[in-house]
């Protein structure tokens, strides 16, 4: 579980981001793409999805590495998903491709206490190694190739949560805005209980929290 610790000055500064983001949607859709969680939602995606592997070897490809970085449950390392700046996908893969290597290190370390991971993974941001433009690249080919046909359907999606989201803290406040988030995750004053991989405290100390909707 994920314990987030808010102050008084982190309750006023909670903002909802408007947009969807590329990176943790397709985080997001790996997932799903493995389980069969969610069949009314997400069932007619994984058909056409299944349906475009089998015509096209290198979506097929581009797969592979993230299906070794991405479990449907458990830890996935963070660089995956950079901060959310509302750029698009392209200043997401910068982002990623900056990632330092300690960060690759001890985050790839992380998965490896719970999954096998590829010998290629721990050449990542080892000066000289390709492997993680080669990475970034498979992010790219996933998205366009599985994603961004679908994206005004997702931006209206997210539209929608974002209204909804809208309207609960206008009613209510930051507190019921944090409140609606259940069942993902539990409002208990002053801490946001949230569904995680491994018991992690984090403390914002003033930094406020940005509510990325998917």
């Amino acid at each position: 579980m994920l314990r987030i610790h808010f102050t008084s000055d982190d309750l006023q500064n909670i903002r909802v981001a408007r947009q969807p983001d590329p990176l943790w949607e397709l985080m997001c859709s790996v997932c799903r793409l493995e389980t069969g969680q969610g069949p009314l939602e997400f069932g007619h995606w994984r058909r056409s999805a299944r349906q475009r592997f089998s015509g096209d070897s290198n979506l097929g490809r581009a797969l592979r590495p993230l299906r070794a970085l991405i479990p449907a449950t458990g830890y996935i390392p963070d660089f995956l998903t950079p901060p959310v700046t509302g750029g698009g996908l392209s200043v997401g893969l910068d982002q990623l491709l900056r990632t330092p290597r300690v960060q690759l290190v001890r985050e790839l370390t992380r998965l490896a206490e719970s999954r096998p991971v590829p010998n290629w993974a721990a050449s990542l941001g080892r000066p000289g190694s390709d492997a993680l433009k080669v990475l970034a690249n498979s992010l790219g080919i996933y998205f366009r190739g599985l994603l961004e046909p679908h994206w005004p359907h997702i931006r209206t999606a997210v539209g929608n949560d974002v209204g909804v989201r809208a309207r609960v803290l206008l009613d209510g406040g930051t507190q019921a805005l944090l409140a609606s988030l259940r069942p993902v995750a539990r409002w208990n004053a002053p801490v946001l209980e949230v569904d995680y991989p491994v018991q992690r405290d984090l403390y914002l100390e003033g930094r406020g929290l940005l509510l990325v909707p998917s």
